[in-house]
């Protein structure tokens, strides 16, 4: 998980990570990856949480930018 959110903001995309559809080897490894992304590449939500922001046009979603 940590590796493709890297690989998502290298190029200066802002990544959204699902906290609920992600796993780790350990419980601590989890909650330090969701810390660092939320502190330096992205955000973080829970699967309800990103999807509301999705339909409501939220920053960042499709409705938000225009989209039918």
């Amino acid at each position: 998980m940590w590796s493709t959110v890297r690989d998502a903001a290298a190029p200066g995309y802002r990544a959204v990570l699902v906290a609920d559809a992600a796993a780790t080897y350990s419980d601590e490894a989890y909650n330090t990856t969701l810390t660092v992304v939320h502190r330096c590449f992205g955000d973080v939500g829970t699967a309800a949480e990103v999807l509301a922001l999705l339909h409501a046009g939220g920053p960042g979603s499709p409705a938000g930018a225009g989209a039918p």
